[in-house]
């Protein structure tokens, strides 16, 4: 036995090469959450042309592929399948078969031929290639890259042939025989398995239009099955959080904690973020929360009911509300015959209790915030996804219904109804949040780590609520908005920050376009100004460093002349040698002349002259 790891798989084999006659079962067991990769390869490596590989839970477990990598130009012969087909929390067992005929065949459950998903039909390459390119090498990985990648656990790896009977049976199934296998259905509701089984109806059909009219098969869209912030969901297939698993503020509950305060002698006083809900989450998270403390204390007051009211103006058109039939005391009101198809999606809107809506006050600085800083912030209640709906919305996913409910109870605020008299008197249309089922939330959340989206320590202000069934994406958004006045990715952002030059974004047409062609001239004009300062401070260095030479030499001059006045003796001494040397020179000379004869010194040395 050997084993070699190669592209993130794990590849094993006999020492003895095996026939592909011989070699035509692998089953194992696997407890994963998506993305079980299964490779058959000639070779103990990833052989590109050659090797077969099942991607089983691809997609965010939503379908299983079979492929086969070409050497050229990324291509691939492949086959999809719609399932759901692993499981984080039990073990699943999986089964590959391969025929004499060159066909793959994929399947769950611990028998061989049962409960298949899909099959790979490739008889034209198994009859094209050579003995030496039969599968004797099986390898084993998990293919999600990225934070979707998670550790994945095996056993009962096994390799066993196959009787003639059971290939007999394979090769006799065809693709309206494959069932729809969703191991996950636990965890789905109805909708989700309605979705999926009408999905795989119109795959079929799609298929069998391909075969029928031989046309390439194009995937349906899935976007007309479920709505757009569903399908997300699903596909990200997120972890689970932690459970909380009871009803903290039932009236059981209630009567259980007072009576453990009356045996013990503690109080009953209302946890918040502020104490004990923070020293827990300092014990989850120490290290980074000892960095955030050092540039944002998080012991700080609750922010003041009335800011829930602030940039209402602005960010309303923004804003989920929900129907008014969920509000907490629904207003009268007379229906109208254009109002019909609204008023029948209010009366089928109901409470999504696992999920808590969060909608943002200042839209500039949450814009900065993304997906890990709201998880970071809910972190100690356990959310398990975050379903962004727009620029300042999205919804917080939660185990269950008892976690959100903790967690809209620790960290928000309640509302008053009807808004506060100074809202009233502000706003020409102060809406009752409190009536709708808002909350302000007790602190900002914050943004944890510098990105390309912003800088750590940004802060932004939200409104939170229980979802509703009416706060999803039902298409994909076509076109992003464009950034809020006040917007940057480089700068900390925070309340105040929004639609502080907001007169900018109303300048008139004619103004824009004259301060274009103004631009050219500006940045000439500015160059110049550059060049003649850089001239102009080159000329006043030299002159500088011309006078302060010329400075020094006079200095040095007066000093040696006021010196010679205070010390006359030592002048005359100097004079007196000065003296002395001229005597000496001049005598000198007129020795030379009269050795001569009183000729000329150029005569003496034997030259006549010119004349």
């Amino acid at each position: 036995m050997f084993w070699k790891v190669s592209s993130g798989l794990i590849f094993r084999g006999e020492e003895s090469k095996l026939n592909i006659m011989l070699f035509s079962s692998f089953s194992f067991e696997a407890l994963a959450r998506e993305c079980v990769a299964v490779a058959l390869s000639p070779d103990c490596d990833f052989v590109l042309g050659k090797t077969f590989v099942a991607h089983l839970g691809a997609s965010g477990n939503m379908s299983t592929v079979i492929r086969r990598r070409l050497p050229t130009d990324n291509e691939a012969v492949d086959v999809h399948f719609v399932s759901r087909v692993c499981s984080e929390e039990s073990w699943v067992s999986y089964w590959l078969c391969s025929t004499r005929t060159g066909r793959v065949f994929v399947g769950v459950g611990k028998i061989p031929g049962q409960q298949c998903i899909g099959v790979m039909d490739d008889s034209l390459y198994h009859q094209l290639r050579p003995d030496e390119d039969a599968v004797r090498y099986v390898g084993l990985g998990n293919s999600a890259l990225g934070k979707t990648a998670q550790p994945l656990k095996m056993r009962n790896v096994a390799v066993m042939t196959v009787p003639d009977s059971l290939q007999t049976k394979l090769e006799n199934l065809s693709n309206d025989d494959f069932p729809l296998i969703n191991i996950a259905a636990e965890g789905d509701n109805d909708e989700v398995q309605n979705m999926m089984e009408a999905y795989n109806s119109e795959c079929k059909k799609a298929k069998a239009r391909a075969r029928k009219f031989g046309i390439p098969y194009k995937e349906p869209n899935s976007q007309a099955f479920q709505n757009w912030s569903k399908l997300q969901r699903l596909r990200a297939n997120p972890q689970k959080g932690f459970a909380t698993g009871m009803d903290i503020s039932a009236p059981e509950e209630l009567e259980k904690q007072q009576a453990r305060a009356a045996r013990f002698g503690t109080g009953m006083e209302k946890r918040d973020r502020t104490t004990y809900e923070e020293e827990e989450e300092e014990m989850m998270n120490a290290e980074m929360e000892e960095e955030e403390n050092q540039e944002n204390p998080i012991e700080e007051d609750a922010l003041p009911l009335e800011e829930a009211w602030d940039n209402e103006e602005l960010v309303q058109p923004h804003r989920f509300d929900p129907p008014k039939t969920l509000w907490v005391k629904p207003p009268d009101t007379t229906i109208e015959e254009d109002e019909n198809q609204a008023v029948d999606s209010m009366e089928t809107a109901i409470l999504t209790p696992d999920k808590i809506h969060l909608c943002s006050i200042d839209w500039a600085a949450f814009k900065q915030i993304r997906t890990d800083d709201i998880m970071a912030h809910f972190s100690i209640y356990g959310p398990s996804y975050v379903e962004w709906l727009g620029e300042v919305s999205c919804n917080i996913l939660f185990q269950d219904k008892f976690s959100a409910s903790r967690a809209l109870q620790n960290l928000a605020q309640q509302l008053p109804t009807p808004p506060p008299h100074n809202i009233a008197e502000s706003l020409s249309e102060s809406p009752d949040l409190g009536n709708m089922g808002w909350c302000l939330g007790s602190h900002p959340v914050r943004k944890i780590a510098n990105d390309r989206f912003g800088r750590r320590g940004t802060k932004a202000r939200f409104l939170l609520r229980v979802a509703a069934s009416t706060d999803v994406l039902m298409h994909k958004p076509e076109s992003t908005p464009a950034p809020p006045p006040g917007f940057s990715t480089t700068r900390v952002l925070g309340p105040g920050i929004d639609y502080d030059d907001s007169s900018q974004m109303q300048r008139p047409k004619k103004r824009r376009k004259r301060e274009m062609r103004r631009e050219p001239q500006r940045d000439s004009q500015q160059n110049s100004r550059r060049e003649s300062h850089q001239s102009s401070r080159r000329e006043s260095h030299q002159n500088s460093r011309r006078e302060s030479h010329q400075k020094s030499r006079r200095e040095s001059h007066q000093n040696s002349r006021r010196e010679s006045q205070q010390n006359p003796r030592r002048e005359s001494q100097r004079n007196s040698r000065r003296e002395s040397r001229r005597d000496f020179k001049n005598k000198k000379q007129n020795e030379e002349t009269s050795s001569s004869g009183g000729e000329h010194p150029l005569l003496s040395k034997g030259l006549t002259s010119s004349r």
